[in-house]
């Protein structure tokens, strides 16, 4: 029953006609005398599922959208549902890893993505060092044992990148 009252006050909400009057009406009226003693800060979000042109989002001034985040995270929000927001963070990190591995295009100062293309340049450069140094083991075994010494060291090198590269 109750999920029919929400439904049809939804449905009535997300008319044109009702989402103009709600928005010309948040627009004339000033919020800051309404705002709590804590400084609780209102958000209205109206959604019509497959047609995001129709979302309408009513928002107090002042109010950090990401404090709006963080209140529906806690509401149970999870990372697991499929969206366009999450998608494209994911194909920004992806593409971070990637340039940082080219070591090219990197983030501009103090972002947020700089951390993830150090990680794909720190890759890269531990991939770079275990092919030098596997390439000296396979250039040196050829050589037989003639050059000993210098297999040896090779191989203490290439041991040292391996335990670096597992840790």
């Amino acid at each position: 029953m109750i999920n029919l009252f929400w439904r049809l006050v939804a449905k009535m909400l997300a008319r044109p006609a009702v989402a103009a009057w709600l928005i010309a009406r948040a627009q004339r009226t000033p919020y800051q005398h309404i705002m709590s003693a804590d400084g609780a800060k209102l958000a209205l979000v109206i959604v019509t599922p497959g047609e995001p042109e129709r979302d309408i989002i009513l928002e107090d001034q002042g109010l950090d959208k990401n404090e709006v985040v963080s209140a529906l995270r806690r509401r149970g929000l999870g990372i697991d549902g499929d969206n366009a927001y999450k998608r494209d963070l994911c194909d920004t990190i992806i593409g971070a890893l990637a340039m940082g591995a080219q070591n090219t295009n990197p983030p501009p100062a103090d972002h947020w993505g700089q951390r993830f293309w150090d990680i794909g340049r720190e890759e890269r450069a531990m991939q770079e060092e275990l092919l030098e140094s596997l390439s000296n083991l396979v250039g040196l075994a050829k050589l037989g044992a003639a050059r000993l010494d210098k297999y040896h060291a090779a191989l203490a090198h290439a041991e040292a990148v391996i335990a670096k590269a597992t840790r």
